[in-house]
């Protein structure tokens, strides 16, 4: 079987069921494949048909770890290669206990340490209760309490609360159930969910300055209920990233803490570390955050972070 028509085939299916930067990586993988067999010589009548043998597929591995790719970019990069030989329904090299074992050691030997800082509760606490002091605009004030809140106690990645553009988001009003003891936000857009099978968020009250059900009820008190993204300004526009991150960086100057360590992502890491925190075990902390595999298990912080 002639490694071009998987290829093509590859780019039919891909483009339906997976997102646009997998698409990417996924290329790319490909092109490193046939770099490293130019480079090293390999038979290009061998690389250039499926099966790869695992012999080759362990050389891409050597060779990549050389060249000082990150542990999870190699490790993305062999499930690229596997990932065609699934489709083609021949041996995948990468499930091999010999690639397995060196996908291992190169994480092993090149642990990942994630710099961002998780935001806890009492940062988030402190940024919520500076937004009246630094926001002359109540609207806005409320926006982004409640965007900062839903984004940590519903694991929410930044992508998911605002917009690429000022007609798209992934949250809309319709998706949301309020009642007095919880809030429930219903999302299908979200990474890992090609088939767009609908997920209920559950975020119990938390009767404090920092309650995702408070945090909703009044900005949807000032918002309205007009049909639309649920996180807009009042011309019903969806809020974009980058007014979410200008924001979310104010405040955080605002009180002396580390933009360079303290992201958008940082309420997700927290909200991951808060939950361990509180008992959850691995898989739901797993489905909580819409996890395809374990690697939330880098954000979970050992100290006691919400105390």
């Amino acid at each position: 079987m002639a490694i071009t028509q998987v290829v093509n085939r590859l780019a039919i299916l891909l483009d339906s069921s997976l997102a646009k930067s997998s698409i990417t990586s996924y290329k790319r993988a490909w092109n490193l494949f046939h770099q490293c067999a130019a480079q090293l010589r390999l038979p290009s009548v061998q690389v250039s048909q499926l099966p790869i043998a695992t012999g080759y597929m362990a050389t891409f591995v050597a060779y990549l770890s050389q060249l000082g790719y990150a542990p999870s970019s190699i490790i993305t990069y062999a499930s690229a290669i596997g990932y065609v030989h699934k489709l083609a329904g021949v041996h995948n090299p990468v499930s091999t206990f010999i690639i397995q074992k060196m996908l291992a050691g190169v994480s092993r030997l090149h642990p990942q340490v994630d710099a961002r800082l998780p935001i806890t509760t009492i940062i988030l606490n402190i940024i919520v209760n500076c937004l009246p002091v630094i926001m002359s605009n109540s609207y806005h004030c409320h926006l982004i309490r409640s965007m900062l809140v839903v984004a940590f106690f519903g694991l929410l990645r930044v992508g998911e609360i605002t917009s690429p553009s000022a007609d798209q988001a992934a949250i809309m009003l319709d998706q949301v159930q309020l009642t007095s003891n919880q809030l429930i936000i219903t999302i299908t857009k979200f990474k890992h969910n090609a088939s767009r099978q609908p997920m209920d968020i559950v975020m119990p009250a938390q009767y404090n300055s920092i309650c995702p059900v408070y945090a909703i009820s009044t900005y949807l008190q000032l918002r309205g209920n007009h049909p639309g993204p649920l996180f807009c300004f009042p011309d019903g526009c969806a809020i974009s990233r980058a007014f979410f991150a200008d924001k979310l960086k104010h405040c955080l100057n605002f009180n002396g803490f580390d933009t360079q360590s303290y992201k958008g992502h940082s309420l997700r890491i927290g909200g991951a570390s808060y939950y361990a925190e509180l008992g959850y075990s691995d898989s739901q902390i797993r489905m909580l955050g819409r996890w395809k595999s374990d690697t939330f298990k880098r954000y979970i912080r050992s100290k006691r972070i919400h105390q």
